[in-house]
């Protein structure tokens, strides 16, 4: 009986310590869930917030530590949704806003982002373009470059403005600035072209996208064609009576007609200087006139740089001799014959040496060179005369400009002389430019490509 009592009390206890154990395991087990789990939960919940969902939301079952971090976690995410709507309502008044603002510009306007694909267009733009604005929206300025001209020239100012050819503020708007659009019945309209390149105001280097400007300059450009027009047609009427004046002072000095006295006839000579350089500033104005109305046209023939130089030296043997003043002449042996213009490239010769021989000193020394570069060929003019202050050497192929050497400023011209070689070279579809430092001279020089026949 007592042996029966043990063995039962064994079992007894070996059950009760297998339940024990049981209990425990399950209590180690499921214990940490319940307590890690709400937590988890909560983790979960606050990354679908960061991720902008804020419609999370955490079920509160108890007034404990993490009740009322479910508590906190509800009221923040209903505040952050309200707070994003109310930031997508500010936005999209904001841009509703700016995009009302540039489709009322009257400035044609087309934005572009960093990869060039148009982004807006205002009504203005499609108009110019001649392409509704749905035709524009997502499509990059290369592949509408192949349809529209318009399209083409931005592309060339793209390209210029990624390889950082900016324009100088204090040069002219060239006329390739201007786009003519024909209109119906035969009207059209000039607008002058622009390209901003927005820029990362943290980091410069970084393009945000493009503004492309159409600017109506019609009124502007009509007025300067009547400009033109009116210099045009005064500066012929004036030049046949100063030439007649001029005869007749060339007819009083002929002694064949009879002597003047001394006095009389240094009143005829410096009449004579001041017709001819009347002349001059005429002939000058007509030739701009000209060139701005695009009614110039090159004469091609086969020339001789040889020829060239010394075609445009010949009016300046009286000169260089007055101040004993040396020429010198170097042509590249590989320089072939090429096809130009001889009266108009000779021109601008005439005006580099020109003013050489006006800056150089008494006895100095002019040098003229012909290079071939490339498919180029390159004439230049080197003087050792007073130089040319750095800040002005982008105002020298300006109209009308007259730059002080030496606190003097030449009062013999208009200041067109210049400005006329610029649009010469232009027209070879060549550039033209100076080189200088004040005190070590100047370097005039031009190059036009190399056509040979």
């Amino acid at each position: 009986m007592a042996q029966n009592l043990y063995f039962n009390a064994k079992v007894y206890v070996f059950l009760i310590l297998i339940l024990v154990l049981f209990i425990s395991g399950l209590a180690i087990y499921k214990f940490p869930q319940l307590i890690v789990k709400p937590i988890l939960d909560v983790t979960e919940k606050i990354k679908r917030v960061a991720e902008g969902d804020y419609e999370q939301q955490i079920a509160v079952e108890s007034d404990t530590e993490l009740g009322n971090l479910s508590k906190a976690f509800n009221i923040m995410s209903v505040k952050l949704k309200e707070f994003e709507e109310s930031n997508l309502d500010k936005i999209k008044a904001q841009k509703t806003r700016i995009e009302t603002i540039i489709k009322s510009i009257t400035d044609g306007l087309v934005i572009l982002n960093e990869s060039k694909d148009v982004i807006l267009a205002n009504d203005a733009a499609s108009v110019i373009l001649g392409v509704p604005e749905h035709q524009l929206i997502g499509k990059n300025v290369a592949e509408l470059a192949n349809v529209n001209s318009v399209m083409q020239g931005f592309v060339e100012s793209l390209e210029q403005s990624a390889a950082g050819q900016e324009g100088n503020d204090e040069e002219e708007i060239s006329s390739k600035d201007f786009i003519k659009v024909e209109q119906s019945e035969g009207n059209h309209q000039f607008f002058e072209k622009d390209v901003i390149d927005v820029q990362d105001t943290d980091d410069h280097s970084k393009s945000l996208g493009y503004i492309l400007l159409l600017k109506n300059v019609t009124y502007f450009k009509q007025s300067d064609e009547a400009k033109t027009n009116f210099i045009a047609v005064a500066s012929h009427e004036f030049k046949t009576p100063l030439s007649a004046i001029n005869m007749c002072l060339m007819l009083l000095q002929d002694k064949r007609f009879g002597s003047l006295n001394p006095e009389q006839d240094e009143i005829v000579a410096s009449m004579k200087s001041e017709v001819q350089r009347l002349i001059k500033m005429v002939s000058e104005l007509l030739d701009i006139s000209k060139m701005e109305t695009g009614s110039i046209e090159l004469e091609k023939k086969l020339v001789s740089p040889k020829v060239l130089m010394n075609y445009s030296a010949a009016p300046f043997d009286g000169q260089l001799g007055e101040k004993d003043i040396k020429l010198e002449q170097i042509i590249d042996p590989k320089l072939p014959d090429f096809l130009a213009d001889t009266e108009k490239i000779s021109w601008v010769l005439i005006n580099f040496l020109s003013n050489a021989i006006r800056y150089t000193p008494q006895g100095g020394t002019i040098t003229i060179e012909a290079n071939r570069l490339d498919d180029n060929v390159e004439f230049a003019v080197n003087d050792k005369g007073p130089g040319i202050p750095q800040q002005d050497l982008g105002k020298v192929f300006q109209r009308f400009v007259q730059l002080q050497t030496n606190g003097a400023k030449n009062e013999k011209g208009l200041g067109l002389g210049l400005a006329i070689s610029k649009e010469v070279i232009t027209e070879h579809n060549g550039e033209i430019g100076v080189d200088s430092e004040v005190g070590t001279g100047s370097r005039f020089y031009f190059t036009i490509p190399l056509e040979v026949a």
